[in-house]
């Protein structure tokens, strides 16, 4: 086969881009999960392009969230950094940070 995987963007599992949020998120985006327009039944496509196709899938997943209850929550057990903003903007002080 000439193709072995598809690597695809963070557009795979949420319904818009983060870079725009503040550092609060919003209520409806969706941090995990399949967006509905690329993948609407994920177990039986992405088990037809493997068994299939013998596609394999990787999904770009950034290192952040972006859902405000969950901010909220990562926030309160002490789970995020202090430093960047959504998008990974942010003031860079590596001798603080690092």
């Amino acid at each position: 086969h000439p193709i072995d995987y598809i690597i695809i963007d963070f557009e795979w599992f949420t319904n818009e881009s983060d870079y725009k949020y503040t550092k609060e998120g919003t209520q409806y985006y969706e941090d995990f999960g399949y967006h509905p327009l690329t993948f609407d039944e994920p177990a039986k496509q992405l088990a037809a392009y493997r068994n299939k196709q013998h596609i394999k899938m990787a999904g770009i997943r950034k290192p952040r969230l972006g859902n405000s209850e969950l901010l909220k929550m990562a926030r309160s057990k002490g789970w995020i950094l202090p430093q960047p903003l959504p998008g990974g903007i942010g003031e860079q002080n590596f001798k603080e940070n690092y």
